[in-house]
């Protein structure tokens, strides 16, 4: 009898094991009651009794749960355990995250971007990884990059880096999804996370319009890069219309950005900085301060950056974030089958140094 025991045993945890093999190859439909007893002795031509000893082991190991007045389903936990999680990868050339290796706001972008994918991947059963990868055009180089990338089922990039690498990726059919600052910036069709630049500019000008302010000084980076001529043309085409005067316009190159701060501060008769150049804002914030002069007190400051780069400043800066943590998220979903392109919109982040004039109303922005 010992001996018939032990056979029943042994081929009640072959029929388990046989029910989790048909779970995970989709034979069992796990989102559905399991069937009973007598279907599972017959699909598996054993005994009532031997079907009911596999699955009473199953619920000790939590594979399946029992409940009342509804029958036996496949445990979630389980399911969780052998769901094949979704690989992704932030490929970037940069070798660091780390401040001392970047510019400030490129720092904080790429951490947003970061930290949103990594949010949202937790919500998917997806693992990220950080790749660097050398920006070349160089086929052996390039043939081990995609190497290294076999088994990513989705890859993120920033802006414009790695063209000949995103080529590649392309061209092998892995799911791409970009990350840049404004779709009027960017010139491939790879697919791509992003704002209208016509949209933001739009509203940062009918801020400055609603407000009050009638004359502005821009502070903007170098018109070489097509972003910042794109984003200074428009804002003053919308300026203009709602005639507005741009009393002093800056181009600050980021090598010339301590001179360039001092002439500004010096010069200037706007009652407003609307400073998109971000590097130069810190600068303009320290050489203000050391000469007496209050951001929000003597002259009023509007910034526009990523929601890191203006964190720990007092007084604290009124800007408009750049919603690169939402826009992570979104690149996530993207890569892996989850959301097409979606709109994204600028928030004004009232801070301390746009006091000059009447209180900004709500309806306003």
């Amino acid at each position: 009898m010992d001996d018939t025991v032990q056979v029943e045993l042994r081929l009640s945890e072959q029929v388990g094991n046989r029910i989790i093999a048909d779970i995970k190859s989709g034979s069992i439909d796990s989102s559905k009651r399991l069937p009973g007893y007598r279907v599972l002795a017959g699909k598996y031509d054993v005994s009532w009794g031997t079907v009911i000893e596999a699955l009473h082991q199953l619920e000790k190991n939590s594979v399946i749960q029992r409940r009342s007045r509804s029958g036996t389903y496949i445990s979630p936990r389980y399911l969780d355990n052998f769901k094949k999680t979704t690989q992704l990868a932030f490929v970037f050339p940069e070798k660091s995250l780390s401040r001392d290796s970047l510019n400030y706001e490129i720092w904080g972008i790429n951490s947003e971007v970061y930290h949103g994918m990594i949010n949202e991947a937790a919500q998917n059963h997806a693992r990220i990884e950080f790749k660097y990868m050398e920006d070349s055009a160089d086929e052996i180089i390039l043939d081990q990059q995609m190497c290294q990338l076999q088994d990513i089922d989705g890859i993120v990039m920033m802006g414009h880096q790695l063209k000949s690498l995103r080529t590649r990726i392309l061209a092998a059919g892995k799911r791409l999804a970009i990350v840049n600052s404004y779709f009027e910036a960017v010139n491939d069709s790879a697919p791509c996370v992003a704002l209208s630049m016509a949209q933001s500019m739009r509203k940062i000008g009918r801020f400055i319009y609603d407000s009050g302010y009638r004359s502005v000084t821009l502070i903007n980076g170098s018109l070489s890069r097509l972003d910042w001529a794109m984003k200074e043309k428009l804002l003053l085409e919308y300026l203009k219309s709602k005639k507005v005067t741009v009393s002093e316009k800056y181009n600050v190159e980021a090598a010339e950005i301590e001179p360039a701060v001092k002439r500004i501060l010096k010069e200037s008769t706007g009652e407003l900085f609307c400073c998109f150049q971000t590097d130069a804002l810190p600068v303009l914030f320290r050489k203000a301060l050391d000469n007496g002069r209050m951001p929000g007190r003597d002259f009023d400051l509007l910034g526009l950056a990523s929601g890191i780069t203006f964190a720990n400043y007092y007084p604290s800066i009124s800007y408009f974030k750049l919603p690169y943590f939402e826009m992570g998220k979104a690149a996530c979903r993207m890569v892996m089958g989850k959301a097409d392109v979606e709109d994204f919109e600028l928030e004004f982040i009232k801070g301390q140094t746009t006091n000059f004039k009447q209180q900004i109303k709500e309806r306003h922005v």
